[in-house]
């Protein structure tokens, strides 16, 4: 039987017949901000109203482009690169941060993060939760992406958001005997927020220094959306 030679591994710097050499692009991360995933949900008064259905399909990609190119192509919150996370049938997946001021009723843009279907997604573990009622998502996979990601957030000296630690005991990783112990910190965190909200029809979003109004002008059709 004819053995077969190992093929052997590419460098990283290729010496081409010109002389000149080429630099493969590093797959490794330039940063990790495990913070990211403690962003509040938004408000509801601003569901559906947000920068990439203000500026258009162009305006998104571009940002959704430059903001994987910051950290080569690796998730912005856990550092993994893209091509791993396509393994998974996706790539990295824009994600819109914000500042919010819930006295003034403000959702300030302040730019575009890439992030892996699991970070993304237990960002908005609401929707996670409702996936794995709707039977879209399993509900093995989703106690995986959440227990991964408070881990991350703990070894990085984060406290999880209330919303988070709720979706965590829906869906099994923490117990309801946990849960009080960890919601301390989390609600002391949270308590100024509901105390001196603007009213519903305050609420604007900003990008670039303009407002804009949210989509559902009550909460009543919120409801209706949302039922």
């Amino acid at each position: 039987m004819m053995r077969m030679k190992p093929k052997r591994p590419l460098p990283m710097d290729l010496q081409l017949k010109s002389g000149r050499r080429l630099s493969l692009p590093s797959t490794e991360p330039v940063f990790c901000a495990p913070g990211l995933l403690v962003q509040p949900n938004v408000p509801k008064p601003m569901h559906g109203t947000n920068p990439r259905t203000v500026l258009g399909a162009a305006w998104w990609d571009r940002e959704r482009s430059a903001a994987k190119a910051a950290n080569n192509n690796c998730c912005h919150a856990c550092g993994l690169p893209a091509h791993r996370n396509q393994r998974a049938g996706c790539g990295l997946e824009g994600h819109e941060r914000y500042e919010i001021t819930y006295s003034a009723g403000r959702v300030k843009y302040l730019g575009t993060v890439a992030l892996c279907n699991w970070c993304h997604a237990f960002i908005h573990c609401g929707l996670l939760v409702m996936h794995v009622r709707n039977k879209t998502r399993t509900q093995l996979q989703a106690m995986r992406i959440m227990r991964t990601r408070i881990e991350l957030l703990h070894a990085a000296d984060f406290t999880p958001h209330m919303h988070e630690l709720m979706a965590a005991c829906e869906l099994g990783v923490i117990s309801a005997r946990e849960l009080p112990g960890l919601a301390v910190k989390a609600r002391r965190q949270e308590a100024d927020r509901s105390v001196s909200a603007a009213p519903w029809g305050a609420w604007r979003l900003e990008i670039q220094g303009k407002l804009y109004e949210g989509k559902f002008p009550t909460k009543q059709d919120w409801e209706r959306a949302y039922k």
